[in-house]
């Protein structure tokens, strides 16, 4: 098995996770991309969603009102971010730690901590942030492309991709990872972002 390949099975698995009785307000599935300590050597993604609740809970704290420009349903600022699994390089998934090592040193991409900040580490860290969105992109068009994000959800949704240390990423994988038509009122809401 290869490390996008139990990528894409933790993903699979953890859908059926998502609590039954929160499923009918699910309008997304997040993949959330980070890294132990910022370490490019270990990255992870959570698997998560959030809810119409969740826009509902947060326009009522911010303004009392509901959410026009769409700001806190496409935000992740305003999403559900903690309390999700984590798979990939990570403690809690032995598995993915060992695949993504044995793949990344076979690549030459592995480095110690001694080289960490030497010329050839920044290189490499790129590498590896670049490989791993990728794997990201994949698993989301695994869920999509098995139908398992409608299984679950009884619904085709967006599946969003974002990394907080480079959220100028988020669009171009976000677009990449799913069908036009469920990320169309995402985009335009990005787009009317950056217009401003």
């Amino acid at each position: 098995m290869t490390f996008r390949q139990h990528l894409k099975q933790e993903a699979y698995r953890i859908l059926d996770t998502f609590p039954v009785a929160v499923r009918p307000e699910i309008y997304v599935v997040a993949l959330q991309i980070d890294r132990v300590d910022q370490d490019a050597r270990y990255p992870y993604v959570r698997v998560g969603y959030n809810t119409e609740a969740q826009v509902r809970r947060e326009c009522a704290a911010a303004r009392g009102e509901p959410d026009p420009g769409g700001e806190v349903r496409w935000s992740y600022a305003y999403w559900i971010l903690e309390g999700f699994e984590r798979v990939g390089h990570v403690p809690e998934d032995p598995v993915g730690t060992v695949l993504h090592r044995t793949e990344a040193t076979a690549k030459g991409l592995w480095f110690e901590d001694g080289e960490r900040f030497s010329d050839r580490w920044s290189t490499v860290y790129g590498v590896l942030c670049a490989d791993f969105a990728e794997d990201c992109v994949e698993v989301a068009r695994h869920l999509h492309g098995t139908g398992r994000v409608a299984e679950v959800l009884g619904r085709p949704v967006p599946v969003v991709l974002f990394d907080m240390d480079d959220s100028e990423e988020q669009v171009p994988l976000t677009a990449e990872a799913n069908p036009p038509e469920l990320v169309a009122d995402y985009l335009a809401w990005q787009r009317a972002q950056s217009a401003e």
